[in-house]
């Protein structure tokens, strides 16, 4: 049996098989969804969290100029997270059309294709060449990391919680040089759930069923595992439907 149990800070699932038909866990950590919360919203509330998670460690205020670097799913969650706290900019960048698209519907007013503009360059013009307070990383690598020590402001901060294998080189000179703060986050706890299920009640969060760019019946269970892993096609989040189970 599959089991879902909670540690003193996190969330953590164990168990031999995470598709079991059946799974256990502690109430306390069972968030119950409000009578206006649909299940497919509940489902998105994980993806979400993981971006709010580090936003609301972020001591956004409505002063604050933001840049979210990779706007899948984890982008996506700090540009829904930064958009509660009302910062007077956000900026948002990927090279994925798809991802690009998703971040205009989600409220963005400046989203940059840095495969075709220069985010240093619109960076500069949109903050009069000071650079942003904070970046948030929904996507990382060795160049992205110095991309961002770049766009942020002198005294700023970069927010690491995109997933880097070792080994990935740092751009420690401008990092000192510029006297960057570099945090870190991994996953989300209970607490994310509750804000994110709250919000969504009271309408502060909503059209979180845009993520889904495809949706299967629980038929075609395996149809829907290789598009998720192989992505043949432009894929943001795939969905299983488990009504009929």
């Amino acid at each position: 049996m599959a089991r879902l149990t909670k540690s003193p800070s996190w969330i953590t699932a164990s168990g031999r098989d995470p598709w079991a038909n059946t799974s256990s866990c502690p109430k306390k950590t069972v968030v119950k969804l409000a009578d206006n919360v649909s299940y497919e919203e509940g489902a998105l509330i994980e993806p979400v969290a993981n971006g709010i998670y580090a936003v609301r460690r972020a001591n956004i205020t409505p002063e604050s100029t933001v840049a979210i670097i990779g706007c899948g799913p984890i982008g996506l969650g700090d540009l829904i997270g930064a958009q509660l706290y009302g910062p007077k900019l956000i900026v948002a960048a990927d090279v994925s059309e798809i991802n690009l698209k998703m971040a205009r519907e989600f409220g963005c007013k400046n989203v940059v294709d840095s495969s075709k503009q220069d985010l240093e360059e619109v960076i500069s013009e949109l903050t009069d060449g000071v650079g942003v307070d904070m970046v948030f990383l929904g996507f990382g690598n060795e160049a992205v990391l110095e991309q961002a020590c770049r766009i942020v402001r002198r005294g700023g901060t970069v927010h690491q919680h995109a997933l880097m294998l070792d080994g990935v080189g740092f751009p420690y000179r401008i990092h000192q040089q510029h006297e960057l703060s570099f945090k870190a986050y991994n996953m989300y706890k209970y607490e994310e759930f509750e804000l994110i299920c709250d919000e969504i009640a009271r309408g502060r969060i909503s059209g979180l069923e845009r993520m889904v760019t495809h949706r299967y019946p629980i038929e075609e269970f395996k149809q829907a595992m290789e598009m998720a892993d192989k992505r043949p096609e432009p894929v943001v989040k795939v969905m299983l439907d488990l009504r009929r189970l």
